[in-house]
């Protein structure tokens, strides 16, 4: 019973937001970590490569338990949105845009923090 218009636009959002969830994330999504000591040996690379993969298993069970969460944080750090597009995507205001993006950050970190021990 509202206007035709909303009806579009919520629909316009959700195509838009089953594309983005159909395309695969860009493989620098996780790109090398970068260690202080700028020659890096062959253990520095292990380790870079199990802290990638310690955050790539993270996000994923964040993904499953916060798919919403999840969702925003990948526009932002993935695709490269600026928190005014995500605001404009969520039908939000800028302020509350960055607020949900603090909170979605804060639920992430208990996913990630066990990866953390990589970088000592």
């Amino acid at each position: 019973e509202s206007k035709i218009s909303t009806w579009l636009w919520s629909v316009a959002r959700n195509v838009r937001l089953m594309y983005f969830r159909s395309k695969k994330p860009p493989e620098e999504e996780f790109s090398d970590f970068k260690f202080k000591n700028d020659q890096i040996t062959s253990e520095d690379r292990l380790q870079q490569k199990s802290m990638r993969e310690c955050v790539k298993k993270g996000f994923h069970q964040f993904s499953l338990a916060e798919a919403d969460k999840a969702e925003a944080l990948r526009l932002v750090s993935w695709y490269g949105w600026s928190i005014k597009d995500v605001a404009v995507f969520l039908d939000k205001k800028l302020g509350a845009t960055r607020e949900y993006l603090s909170q979605c950050r804060k639920k992430l970190k208990p996913f990630i923090a066990h990866c953390l021990e990589y970088l000592s």
